[in-house]
């Protein structure tokens, strides 16, 4: 937490960015569940990169009304989830093509 609020200016800033946290830091935990049923690292990398792109653009996120600002950080650990899903997949294509290489010359 503390490193998400060093990276914020101001006390405004911050005191608004914890409100945006305690708000939905739990359903995002419970969306990126759903894409990551039992990859605990997976998910908390998710939430994690998610909250860091949030701060990122706070500026933007803080004109938001309410439930805008819910749609945001819901939509950014969605986001964040089918990213880490993709370059999984990727990982394991690149994996299994080099095993099977390997393999074929022995």
């Amino acid at each position: 937490m503390l490193i998400y609020l060093s990276l914020l200016e101001t006390d405004a800033e911050k005191e608004a960015f914890l409100a945006l946290y305690s708000q939905y830091h739990q359903a995002m935990l419970r969306l990126a569940r759903r894409y990551f049923p039992t990859d605990q690292m997976s998910l908390e990398d998710a939430v994690q990169n998610a909250w860091v792109k949030i701060i990122r653009n706070f500026p933007k996120i803080r004109t938001l009304e309410g439930k805008n600002r819910g749609a945001y950080c819901v939509i950014t650990v969605k986001n964040e989830c089918i990213s880490l899903l993709r370059k999984r997949s990727r990982e394991t294509v690149s994996y299994t093509h080099l095993r099977a290489h390997e393999t074929s010359q022995d």
